[in-house]
């Protein structure tokens, strides 16, 4: 697990109920975790995984942190699970990660570029910018629209969300649903 805020540690919690080993990685401790998880360095995670599974933030210091380098230490089998940003992917070096079978296979919520798409109405899957177009025809690759937001649950917790720290900040509290 890569990035162990709310929603990667609430992952790894459910994996380890699942009987699932999880290692993870974060620039920051969170002891709490510790029942369900084992921190290591990046680097570690990246050598021991069977799935490496993204849940951060895009920075300009992590943009590109997934490349040629990170998928040669990875095992021939592992299985990049990419929920978080597009960027934090290198997609040229994962195209050749997955063809020549440095890791095992790629399942991809979001995309390096995916601006380039949003709001076209494209007629074939050949009018795709070109290393969509790869990846979606390599047999090796899942790809799904990133959209887990917009389910009416998500969309009643954001409402929520949003009036409560309305009324917190106009009552002179700090907002509790802070984003970074």
């Amino acid at each position: 697990m890569v990035g162990l805020g709310r929603i990667g540690a609430a992952a790894a919690e459910m994996y380890h109920a699942l009987g699932a080993r999880v290692i993870g990685y974060d620039p920051v401790y969170n002891a709490s975790l510790e029942p369900f998880l084992d921190f290591v360095d990046f680097e570690t995670l990246i050598k021991e995984s069977d799935i490496v599974q993204v849940h951060i933030p895009l920075t300009p210091e992590n943009k590109g942190m997934f490349s040629a380098n990170e998928f040669a230490n990875m095992k021939d089998d592992a299985i990049l699970v990419n929920q978080s940003r597009g960027e934090l992917v290198d997609t040229a070096a994962l195209i050749v990660a997955l063809k020549y079978h440095e890791i095992g296979g790629a399942a991809l919520d979001v995309l390096e570029g995916e601006e380039k798409i949003f709001g076209r109405k494209f007629e074939d899957v050949g009018s795709l910018p070109d290393e969509y177009t790869e990846l979606i025809n390599l047999p090796n690759v899942v790809m799904s629209p990133h959209s887990a937001y917009y389910t009416k649950m998500a969309v009643k917790n954001m409402f929520f969300q949003s009036m409560t720290d309305i009324e917190w900040t106009l009552s002179g509290k700090k907002a509790f649903f802070k984003v970074n």
